[in-house]
């Protein structure tokens, strides 16, 4: 992943396609008899990658306006796939997640 361009607008692009590298090494390493999309579509990924992308580091990261989406205060609910990822903000320019 990190070989990749960092073209991603929002944390929930980045944590989709982390989905989608974690099917691809399930896939590669014979631990799904399926393909990659499919590890993915039937969830199989959740089971290995439960946590997710999870948040910013540092002090009081945890779920402080996660969900924001622009600097008015808006703000997004998580997809059905993912209803407990605390992360949806867009990525600005030198933020580091766990």
């Amino acid at each position: 992943m990190l070989d990749e361009p960092t073209s991603f607008e929002t944390f929930l692009d980045f944590h989709v396609r982390t989905h989608e590298l974690v099917a691809d090494a399930l896939v590669d390493l014979n631990i799904v008899m399926c393909s990659s999309a499919a590890a993915y579509d039937q969830q199989l990924t959740d089971v290995f990658y439960p946590h997710g992308t999870g948040h910013l580091l540092g002090l009081q990261t945890h779920g402080v306006g996660g969900h924001i989406t622009d600097e008015d205060g808006n703000s997004v609910s998580p997809p059905e796939r993912f209803p407990s990822l605390r992360l949806l903000r867009k990525i600005s320019q030198n933020w580091c997640s766990l």
